[in-house]
């Protein structure tokens, strides 16, 4: 290519090019995984109004009446037993987060599905904007598109820890997998055009893939010292707002492939 001809194969501007590229992907590598801390379930017990009787915890289920050991096991039928209604909500433990989806809109007991539907749409947001990301930089560019997932980014995980429900955590969460997995597919597909043949390998496993598992050994540390799930998505989204000064050395804007 003549751009390729006139830079030559593995020159600075390559090499910075290698470098900006891969570190772009470091937020990719927290972001699906985030939900791990997001959305865990804190130890809980029910909070009951009438005080004379002990109630269970989601952790210490109450007695099994048919095991060995328990009084006439032969009398009792666990399926007429009725299960009692949570009436005055449930109380969770801070001693390992200090708040998460869960325990902020009570996703437990018949509303358990939830947490792992949340995830569900975020995947599912991934797979429409993992297709869709390639045809959307063919026709703008790949700087416009890997900058505008970058923006995405930020703007929807600023706006996610504002949710006041989780519906509209839900609703930001899916919009936050197709920004996330689109700044990724278009780092790839960038530097696999414009870098030389002898370097795309090692961009592509080395490169992506190395910098992709330093995100994912990132976010443990820092969930390890941040318990709130709001304030955990904010400081990982002040990382993101580092690599918006790249636009001005990334200077590939001019570059289309296919006009080449």
């Amino acid at each position: 290519m003549k751009l390729q001809a006139f830079l030559g194969e593995w020159g600075p501007a390559q090499k910075l090019i290698f470098r900006l590229l891969t570190v772009s992907v470091i937020p990719n590598g927290f972001a699906p995984f985030t939900i791990i801390f997001v959305g865990d379930t804190p130890k809980a017990s029910l909070l009951d109004s009438r005080e004379s009787q002990p109630q269970p915890s989601l952790d210490e289920p109450e007695p099994n009446p048919l095991v060995p050991g328990n009084p006439n096991p032969d009398l009792l039928n666990v399926s007429e037993i009725e299960e009692e209604p949570c009436l005055d909500g449930w109380e969770y433990s801070q001693d390992q987060y200090t708040s998460t989806i869960v325990s902020e809109w009570d996703l437990v007991c018949d509303d358990k599905w939830k947490e792992p539907f949340t995830t569900s749409l975020y995947f599912f947001g991934v797979l429409i904007g993992s297709g869709g990301s390639g045809i959307v930089s063919d026709r703008f560019g790949r700087k416009i598109v890997l900058f505008g997932s970058m923006g995405v980014q930020i703007l929807f995980n600023l706006l996610i820890t504002l949710s006041p429900s989780w519906e509209i955590f839900c609703l930001i969460n899916f919009l936050r997998g197709i920004g996330e997995v689109s700044n990724y597919v278009t780092a790839f597909v960038l530097g696999s055009e414009i870098l030389p043949k002898s370097i795309r390998v090692t961009y592509s496993t080395l490169g992506i893939s190395c910098f992709y598992a330093v995100g994912y050994m990132m976010l443990p540390f820092i969930a390890y010292f941040v318990r709130g799930w709001r304030m955990l998505i904010l400081i990982l989204n002040l990382i993101c707002l580092l690599y918006i000064p790249l636009w001005w050395y990334v200077e590939l804007s001019t570059f289309n492939p296919i006009n080449q």
